[in-house]
């Protein structure tokens, strides 16, 4: 199974150079690590755009889930209500620019990551933007299929009345789905449909790859907006 390993989330980390965020990946417990880094100007321009990539996941994944409350929040309502629009719309409307924002800049964060790696296959923006669509479906629908991100599942081995739990043994309680390959090669094919320029997908290993690179990168842009919002408060 594919899965972001911490040394392709410290390469993407080290391709931002001297960032906050790689304090919370741990970075710093490396002394090879922090010899590597540069401290140059260009480091703090790359954390901002990385905690705005950050803000824009965590909105859009907020919106989603909203959605799918059976008691919609008032504030939304209300909203509704003066625009005269039902909620719903309202809703689809804010996820749909939420997802588009996400999407544009994580797209340019991959570009940024792309090429300061010397043997990395460069990507054009519609493939940029294609893997990006993926990644992010990913990252905010990586619950369990099995457990659906409860971390266990019932056991109902000859048990009358409130039933017993397990472990999950699809993710072993981590609650996460690991994505394969092969998830990510139907993903690609599908997501590609939405572009209105598709693109030659008889090779998509490098694209495969690039998801990967890119669940790093959305890995570090949320820790960085993290350790931004607690600095801030």
């Amino acid at each position: 199974m594919s899965n972001t390993s911490i040394e392709e989330t410290l390469a993407v980390a080290l391709a931002y150079g001297q960032t906050e965020s790689m304090a919370a990946l741990g970075a710093m417990q490396s002394k090879t690590i922090q010899e590597l880094q540069t401290g140059r100007a260009d480091s703090a321009l790359w954390a901002v755009m990385l905690s705005g990539l950050g803000r824009n996941l965590i909105a859009y994944k907020s919106r989603m889930l909203i959605a799918e409350k059976a008691d919609i929040p008032a504030p939304y309502k209300k909203w509704a209500e003066a625009e005269n629009k039902p909620v719903e719309v309202i809703l689809k409307t804010l996820i749909t620019r939420e997802q588009k924002d996400a999407i544009e800049a994580l797209a340019g964060q991959i570009k940024h990551v792309l090429k300061r790696r010397k043997r990395a296959r460069k990507l054009n923006q519609i493939e940029r933007m294609l893997v990006a669509a993926v990644a992010i479906d990913e990252w905010a629908e990586d619950y369990c299929r099995s457990c659906h991100g409860a971390g266990e599942i019932p056991n109902f081995e000859g048990i009358e009345g409130n039933q017993p739990t397990q472990v999950c043994p699809v993710c072993d309680g981590k609650l996460k789905h690991k994505f394969t390959d092969k998830e990510r090669e139907s993903a690609i094919s599908l997501k590609n449909d939405m572009f209105e320029t598709p693109i030659n997908l008889r090779e998509t290993a490098y694209l495969v790859k690039a998801v990967t690179t890119s669940r790093a990168i959305i890995r570090l842009a949320i820790k960085t907006c993290q350790i931004e919002y607690a600095r801030n408060c």
